[in-house]
């Protein structure tokens, strides 16, 4: 099972250190510019992905709104290009949340984060996108067997919300390991 090489244990807690900082200092609110610039400086000496997509983060929730111009995507991307299994899952569920346009832009980060590097969590985003796929067909169509298929393995891997999930659809008798749908 391949794991995510880019998360650094160290660096994410540096990082996470700088965040504190800021956010105790409300400098983020204050001066947004300068705390991009000071993360992209980081970045730039680190080569991170994780510095990018908290950048994301920052912009997604809102902390960089004086910048007046989201690109939490673009960082996202960077990050995701970068290996960064989490931002590869972030774009899966903006995507799965416009559900709407069903152009799935970003379905490539969730197979890559299911396939790739085993990630219950992009296993979980990779079976939903199958599933709204297989709403609008044949429920015995492929999509949505394959949706069932990524739900089950994601649930074995442990990730609650597929377990949830199974739970939601097909009942208490399903939870934990001994899930009846996951004999077939």
């Amino acid at each position: 099972m391949s794991e995510n090489v880019n998360y650094d244990e160290q660096q994410e807690k540096k990082l996470d250190e700088f965040l504190k900082i800021i956010y105790r200092n409300n400098l983020d609110f204050s001066k947004p510019d300068l705390v991009l610039n000071k993360l992209l400086e980081i970045y730039e000496k680190t080569n991170y992905p994780g510095i990018l997509y908290r950048i994301g983060n920052l912009y997604e929730f809102g902390f960089f709104k004086k910048l007046k111009e989201d690109k939490s995507i673009h960082y996202y991307e960077l990050a995701s290009n970068k290996g960064y299994v989490a931002a590869m899952n972030r774009l899966a569920e903006i995507e799965l949340k416009n559900t709407n346009t069903h152009k799935y832009k970003y379905i490539k980060w969730a197979i890559k984060s299911a396939d790739e590097y085993h990630d219950p969590y992009g296993k979980y985003l990779l079976a939903k996108y199958y599933l709204i796929s297989g709403i609008f067909e044949d429920p015995m169509k492929e999509y949505f067997k394959k949706g069932i298929q990524f739900m089950k393995e994601s649930a074995k891997l442990g990730c609650k919300d597929a377990q949830e999930y199974i739970d939601m659809m097909w009942g208490k008798r399903c939870i934990h390991y001994n899930l009846t749908i996951m004999k077939n």
